[in-house]
């Protein structure tokens, strides 16, 4: 397989939780023992911050549940935070969004050609619904160029399962 090495990215959900105060040292923690298992990650991205293309994202995206839902909620749907995440990484929208490198990867881009995310299985509705608003963004194709990798594990007691789009 030759081309680009692949980069590996982390992307922190910060949107519906307060960071901790230590959430540095956590997140150092985490990608050393990522690190220990094997996989280095390269980038660190806040989810929270994916806030910063919202406009951007929305002025190019056909689907208008998701302008209603964040007009009526005065927030974004998660399933909206993937779908601006995904074309973020595709180097389709959000140029400014802050993303953190690893020291040392000046070989790896952040900008990939294919995306494979590897999720909880209890996120699958949320990757569907994020599926069906890149069916409805301004370039067709998009959603071929990402795939998806679950495994089993038990969500947390305070996940929310909020979907109602109307």
């Amino acid at each position: 397989m030759g081309g680009r090495p692949p980069t590996t990215l982390c992307l922190v959900d910060d949107y519906n939780h307060v960071r901790p105060i230590d959430y540095s040292s956590r997140l150092t923690r985490h990608v050393d023992y990522v690190a220990e298992l094997g996989c280095t990650i390269d980038y660190v991205a806040f989810e929270a911050d994916l806030e910063l293309v919202r406009d951007e994202f929305l002025s190019q995206n056909g689907d208008r549940s998701i302008v209603r839902y964040i007009e009526k909620n005065h927030r974004s749907p998660c399933s909206a935070h993937i779908a601006m995440w995904y074309l973020l990484r595709l180097g389709r929208i959000g140029a400014g969004v802050p993303v953190f490198r690893r020291k040392g990867i000046m070989n790896k881009p952040f900008v990939a050609n294919q995306i494979l995310s590897i999720l909880p299985r209890y996120y699958d509705t949320f990757e569907e619904r994020a599926s069906i608003i890149l069916a409805s963004y301004a370039e067709e194709g998009v959603n071929r160029q990402v795939n998806h990798a679950y495994f089993e594990a038990e969500p947390p007691r305070d996940l929310e399962y909020v979907l109602d789009l109307t």
